[in-house]
């Protein structure tokens, strides 16, 4: 009989974890209505990914990405942006709702290619498992907050969660291949994060 394969944390799994942590039953897939209780661990889930995502990361984050006008001039965003920010420094657009926008010019007609420094926000199963027990950990600890109260003991902890952020900064400093043994690490990693983020 072959072993079934380790694979990283699913959606379907996080939300089970956080309805765990506060006796709830699981449920069975994410496609349905969902319990009160569940949606509530979906909506936490997610916005906690968004949270820690639009930072932007070595897994969800490219440079000069070429962005070209529409048959308006105007450039459309993908829909999935978190941050944007041109890639030429003398470059004056900003993101305005779904466009690129020129405050100099007062105007969404760009009318020409763009090259951007862009965050995307990726979907749970597009995360590397770090960044998902990162989240699962710290959308639990305030999961279980908002349902047993913070007084109460959690299944979650302020330490597990400095852990599991440990653990994602390391991973995330061997994928920019950084010398964690390195002592500058910190502040190269909040330099990159400033540079364009903040």
């Amino acid at each position: 009989m072959t072993a079934p394969l380790l694979t990283p944390t699913t959606e379907l799994e996080a939300v089970n974890a956080l309805l765990s942590a506060i006796g709830e039953s699981p449920v069975e897939t994410l496609l349905t209505v969902l319990p009160a209780d569940a949606g509530t661990a979906l909506a936490s889930i997610r916005r906690f990914s968004r949270q820690l995502q639009k930072s932007g990361w070595s897994f969800n984050s490219e440079e000069n990405f070429p962005l070209s006008p529409n048959t308006d001039g105007e450039i459309i965003l993908p829909l999935n942006t978190l941050k944007v920010d041109p890639s030429d420094p003398s470059c004056p657009y900003v993101q305005r709702g779904g466009r690129l926008y020129d405050p100099v010019g007062h105007t969404y007609d760009i009318g020409q290619p763009v090259k951007v420094d862009i965050v995307f926000g990726l979907d749970f199963y597009e995360l590397p498992e770090t960044a998902r027990n990162f989240i699962v950990i710290a959308a639990g600890r305030r999961f279980e907050d908002q349902f047993l109260g913070a007084d109460n003991l959690h299944n979650y902890s302020v330490k597990d969660e400095q852990a599991a952020w440990a653990e994602f900064v390391s991973d995330e400093a061997e994928n920019e291949d950084l010398n964690v043994l390195d002592a500058s690490l910190p502040s190269r990693i909040l330099r990159r994060r400033s540079r364009s983020w903040a």
